[in-house]
């Protein structure tokens, strides 16, 4: 299966070839079809995102798109997140000194 091709929505796929393929366990492509991974949203919100996926003779199938949507949505570069700036050594310096003299005046450090 070629990751950076269009994939073929007629074209099935069993756990044990998307573990050959994104070289994973096939046990975390059980577990992505049967409890999925927790995510988030782009307002940071936790949700469980499952690998969507038909039983055919009591055997897994995954659809070619359901794996290419998967992993777009599970990438880091999916979330909105990554778009907020971090804070710089200087901010968290500042937030330190705010926090101690916060606890300094209340007696819980000294």
């Amino acid at each position: 299966m070629e990751t950076d091709a269009a994939p073929n929505p007629l074209r099935y796929f069993t756990p044990t070839e998307i573990a050959a393929e994104y070289r994973v366990a096939l046990i975390t492509v059980n577990r992505w079809l049967t409890t999925g991974v927790t995510s988030r949203d782009s307002r940071g919100n936790k949700f469980r995102l499952r690998l969507f996926g038909l039983k055919v003779g009591g055997r897994w199938r995954v659809p070619a798109e359901a794996i290419a949507e998967f992993i777009k949505k599970n990438s880091p570069a999916a979330s909105e997140l990554d778009e907020t700036p971090r804070e710089s050594e200087d901010q968290r310096k500042e937030r330190l000194a705010k926090c101690i003299a916060r606890l300094t005046a209340q007696g819980m450090i000294t």
